[in-house]
């Protein structure tokens, strides 16, 4: 019989030859094969699973928005609205003392990635606001379609004085 490797001569039931030393059974021979192939597909498995937090965190969506409140007056509260994050915000509605206000513009949208706004409202009842504003909370509520809402804590929802 001669040798699967070499093609030296070796005796019929050789389980190794005696000039390679490589097996002749063909399961014992494709075994460093297989190791080989196992040892990759772990550290294939291993950097997929290292790498899906990552992924997961690069493709969230988040509009990380902050107002500030500018001037208000009985007329109009005066605004503006920034957008760090990685996705389009909308400003949806905002309230006054329970007052609701309305745009006096378009609705103002937020582009991701330091967007801006500059916007003003007023009353949605009778235009006029109350006399008295100083330091009076304003609300303003933002959407981001297919993604979530971060109001910053650096945020100004008052009236300044």
């Amino acid at each position: 019989m001669q040798c699967r490797v070499c093609h030296e001569e070796i005796e019929e039931d050789a389980r190794k030859c005696i000039h390679c030393g490589s097996f002749q059974n063909k399961i014992r021979n494709s075994f460093n094969f297989s190791a080989v192939i196992l040892s990759l597909l772990v550290a294939l498995i291993s950097v997929i699973t290292a790498s899906i937090p990552v992924f997961k965190a690069a493709m969230a969506r988040e509009a990380q928005v902050s107002y500030e409140v500018l001037s208000c007056t009985q007329q109009t509260v005066r605004l503006i609205a920034v957008n760090g994050g990685n996705s389009l915000a909308v400003i949806k509605s905002g309230t006054f003392e329970d007052i609701a206000l309305k745009f006096n513009t378009a609705v103002p949208v937020l582009k991701a990635e330091i967007g801006y706004a500059d916007f003003s409202m007023s009353s949605a009842e009778n235009g006029l606001l109350p006399a008295n504003s100083c330091g009076k909370r304003i609300d303003i509520e933002f959407s981001a379609p297919g993604a979530s809402v971060n109001i910053s804590d650096t945020s100004k929802p008052t009236c300044p004085c």
